[in-house]
């Protein structure tokens, strides 16, 4: 299908075609993601000015290794939105 962004349950069930539990993968991933994202915006809130009624996107893009290690390649502050990889 042109391109490697494959829906959660994809993946899941591709893991899980390898004999691994692709459910706790997943999780395993997911929270070192949500961990990353949150070292990112502690990294750089004092640079971010506060504006009540406002908010800011973050684009994140992350690598998974094939220990299931997850490595941030770059925060984007003004992230592509569209669906296209």
């Amino acid at each position: 299908e042109g391109g490697m962004m494959w829906s959660v349950a994809t993946f899941i069930d591709h893991i899980s075609a390898k004999g691994e539990d692709g459910e706790q993968v997943y999780d395993h991933i997911r929270a070192q993601c949500q961990q990353v994202a949150l070292y990112s915006m502690h990294s750089c809130q004092e640079m971010i000015d506060n504006k009540p009624g406002c908010f800011e996107w973050f684009g994140l893009d992350f690598m998974v290794d094939e220990d299931y290690n997850v490595w941030n390649l770059e925060c984007n502050i003004s992230p592509d939105l569209s669906k296209g990889t």
